[in-house]
């Protein structure tokens, strides 16, 4: 278990750290589209770690991570196709 401590510990100062990335991203200027897109993949990245070492999906059977990023990729491409819908990125 001391092993996998050490490897919570990690991600636990790894999602602190991209946290603070995203508090810096929103202070600084950058063009609307490009803020979006970094906060969009430093939030993906977060919700990777959460559910790698939290959630312990990592340890889970192999199956159930399939069907969970099956789950997902779906989720993403309804998102996507809805925010084209409205044209939100070409406004």
């Amino acid at each position: 278990t001391s092993r996998w401590l050490t490897a919570a510990a990690f991600a636990a100062l790894l999602l602190a750290a991209v946290t603070g990335v995203e508090i810096i991203l929103y202070y600084v200027e950058l063009a609307d589209n490009l803020m979006i897109g970094l906060l969009l993949a430093l939030s993906a990245v977060k919700f990777v770690l959460v559910i790698g070492f939290f959630m312990h999906l990592r340890f889970d059977n192999p199956l159930l991570r399939r069907v969970f990023a099956a789950g997902m990729a779906l989720a993403l491409a309804v998102y996507a196709v809805v925010l084209f819908s409205f044209h939100v990125f070409t406004r």
